[in-house]
């Protein structure tokens, strides 16, 4: 059995009755998560890990934008990057 990253463990908490409650998710954006959990299954195979140097004033900010959206900010950024590149 394969251990979970922080990030999937959090994809993975979008249905539970606690996470739904912690943060008062409309079922418009439990849709969302939900749909995002499921891309990013789809997706998990495809992706290779690389190391890139960002400000950390960026990080900052990208963390931030993440947490008001609820998307884990790798994710975002990866979901960023891949609109980038199919732009």
């Amino acid at each position: 059995m394969t251990s979970l990253t922080k990030e999937e463990q959090e994809l993975q908490n979008v249905v539970t009755a606690e996470y739904i409650e912690k943060h008062r998710l409309s079922s418009s954006a439990l849709e969302k998560r939900k749909k995002e959990l499921q891309t990013y299954q789809v997706q998990k195979s495809e992706k290779k890990s690389v190391n890139i140097r960002l400000l950390a004033s960026d990080i900052a900010k990208i963390k931030a934008k993440s947490e008001a959206i609820w998307i884990p900010y790798q994710t975002l950024m990866t979901i960023k990057m891949h609109e980038f590149a199919n732009a």
